[in-house]
């Protein structure tokens, strides 16, 4: 029986390493201050668009 690793291993000649992929929700707190660009019309958000 032989084991697979769930990453697969790519070696070159000047280089090694392992490769993923993943997914998480970042979506901060309703009511956080998120007033980072010019044309924000709140300080805070007020509700969650697509989480």
């Amino acid at each position: 029986m032989t084991s697979q690793s769930a990453l697969p291993e790519y070696q070159h000649s000047a280089s090694r390493g392992r490769f993923g992929i993943a997914r998480a929700d970042i979506t901060p707190p309703v009511g956080v201050y998120s007033r980072c660009w010019g044309a924000a019309a709140h300080d805070t958000a007020d509700s969650i668009h697509r989480p």
